[in-house]
């Protein structure tokens, strides 16, 4: 209770929402395994003499190997859980913590070669929410009504806490950005490599 308590007095940030954590969840090993997979074929395909030109397929067989969520948020938040007869009664307060997902399909990354500029253009999909999660363990109550403590109001807090938390992923524009920016970082550290066998002047953009 006494984290729900914090929770509901604490100073309101200039967003007046819940504080939520942010963290990279790039899984780092896969990323890396996946680039000496790559590598590793790359350099069987140049010990045939033959000369080895990277294209716009090549690049984007790479990027469509890794299938990874991008970002994860870590959500503190509160529901208000009111009367079905009177909407505007609050019966009583719940805090939970959540975690929101956010990723691209990478199957879908457009990769296109600029010789003319020297530019490897990378256009990215639409960043989606992939998984919202309660940690039913977590919830506190405040009840403002004792008749609603009932055997059944785990189950109807925990609705409720859903309920908050995919319309918190809807509405934080910060998490489909972040999980841009950490995609970009990714895909960067997949096809730089490749980029520089093109040459030194080349460089990667990403739209």
């Amino acid at each position: 209770m006494a984290h729900l308590l914090q929770l509901l007095t604490r100073n309101p940030d200039t967003s007046g929402k819940p504080k939520i954590n942010l963290r990279l969840i790039i899984p780092i090993i896969a990323l890396a395994l996946v680039v000496l997979v790559v590598a590793l074929l790359f350099t069987q395909r140049n010990s045939t003499n033959s000369p080895q030109i990277v294209s716009q397929t090549f690049l984007q067989e790479i990027v469509a190997t890794s299938k990874m969520s991008t970002y994860e948020a870590v959500y503190n938040g509160v529901a208000h859980v009111t009367s079905d007869e009177n909407p505007e009664e609050i019966l009583y307060h719940v805090s939970y913590n959540g975690t929101i997902k956010a990723g691209f399909d990478f199957s879908k990354v457009n990769i296109q070669i600029d010789h003319q500029n020297k530019q490897v253009l990378v256009t990215l999909p639409i960043a989606k929410i992939t998984q919202t999660s309660v940690d039913i363990t977590s919830m506190d109550f405040i009840f403002l009504e004792e008749k609603a403590n009932t055997e059944a109001v785990s189950q109807q807090a925990y609705a409720a806490c859903v309920k908050d938390l995919t319309r918190e992923s809807v509405e934080q524009p910060a998490i489909r950005q972040l999980a841009r920016q950490n995609a970009e970082n990714a895909i960067l550290a997949l096809i730089d490599p490749f980029v520089a066998q093109l040459g030194d002047e080349y460089a990667v953009k990403f739209e």
